[in-house]
């Protein structure tokens, strides 16, 4: 990213540079703007969560960016790989994001760690499958672009009532897949013991009784999910 910044004095290869300066300075700047508002606005998150937001909500700029970029036919292996990385993380990201939607505000309210939210939504890719997510992931998509036509947001499309329907759509798979997982338990707790004993900082977050911190995480989750 950095070599992106601040450098007029480009290659001679023409196929490689913005159209105009100018016009890279402006979608430079409005990332940055938007990453430092997006900060300021969302101190609570954690990196892992800050980063997912931020993919989504800067997608658009980089998208303009790329097409800014024109690369040689050399280059063609390593741009496709680039794109179908940055599907791969938006295909993650939304789905986790919907499957989690109806009870990530009252997990909060329950003072769960916010490191832990991240392992919840995450989880339904290693219980449901390649096939579900791809559903999934084509209704989201869908949505998202009827939406957009009509000037909603993310969050507004989010929560939406047909964005509700695929969360609880998602969440019904979710339970079905635990009664059919008996380790399915030990492996949650693992990753949410994991996830909580990298993010502790002690200065933040004082003495934290991992073990009893993983177990009321889990118990609050299963508890919405059942609700």
């Amino acid at each position: 990213m950095g070599g992106f910044f601040l450098k007029k004095n480009y290659s001679t290869d023409m196929s490689k540079k913005p159209t105009t300066y100018s016009e890279f300075e402006q979608i430079r700047d409005s990332l940055l703007k938007k990453a430092i508002k997006y900060f300021r606005d969302n101190s609570d998150l954690n990196d892992e969560m800050l980063l997912q937001d931020l993919i989504k909500e800067t997608r658009q700029q980089f998208d303009k960016l790329e097409g800014l970029y024109k690369g040689s036919t050399s280059d063609s292996g390593v741009t496709k790989k680039r794109l179908k990385r940055k599907d791969r993380l938006l295909r993650k990201e939304h789905v986790g994001r919907y499957f989690l939607r109806l009870m990530e505000h009252e997990l909060r309210e329950a003072g769960i760690h916010q490191s832990l939210i991240p392992v919840f939504a995450n989880s339904i890719h290693y219980l449901a499958g390649e096939e579900n997510i791809g559903l999934w992931t084509d209704k989201i998509n869908r949505l998202m672009e009827f939406g957009e036509k009509k000037g909603a947001d993310y969050e507004t499309i989010l929560d939406s009532k047909p964005g509700k329907m695929i969360s609880r759509e998602i969440m019904s798979t979710y339970k079905k897949e635990i009664e059919k997982s008996p380790s399915f338990a030990k492996k949650m707790k693992n990753n949410l013991d994991e996830a909580l004993v990298k993010a502790i900082n002690p200065d933040v977050d004082g003495d934290v009784d991992i073990e009893a911190a993983v177990e009321k995480a889990y118990s609050e989750f299963i508890k919405r999910l059942d609700s």
